[in-house]
């Protein structure tokens, strides 16, 4: 079944598209006065790596290090990374993800519509609010 839905995930990879300013922003963290370093995550199979990369850089976007982690046990994982990491926030929009990681790092939920029940870290709707935030 993954590997069905890793195949599927190929087409959308070759044409997705940034959120509107995620280019800027992210660009304005990275070499900024305090030079943020970017980790991503993502329940993509790892088999996809280079076509995850492929779309980062044919959008634009900056990357340090990149972890593909099971959906089924995100929150651990992710939890893992920040401490691995020593990261001081997260941008995340999977609320069950914020409750959990609340407590070592600032929470950033990017709005969508399956997380308006959050109530937890700060809630920004698009990429030029967290330009204030962070930069």
């Amino acid at each position: 079944m993954w590997l069905k839905e890793a195949f599927k995930n190929r087409s959308f990879l070759k044409n997705l598209k940034a959120r509107d300013d995620a280019k800027e922003i992210l660009n304005t963290l990275r070499n900024g006065k305090r030079n943020h370093k970017l980790i991503y995550w993502t329940t993509r199979p790892s088999l996809l790596n280079r076509l995850t990369i492929q779309s980062l850089e044919r959008n634009k976007l900056p990357f340090d290090r990149i972890y593909y982690i099971n959906r089924g046990h995100a929150c651990e994982s992710k939890l893992k990374i920040v401490g691995r990491e020593k990261v001081n926030t997260i941008i995340e929009s999977n609320s069950e993800i914020i409750e959990s990681l609340r407590k070592k790092c600032q929470t950033i939920i990017f709005d969508t519509p399956y997380n308006k029940e959050c109530i937890r870290g700060k809630r920004i709707y698009g990429w030029k609010d967290l330009e204030f935030m962070i930069a």
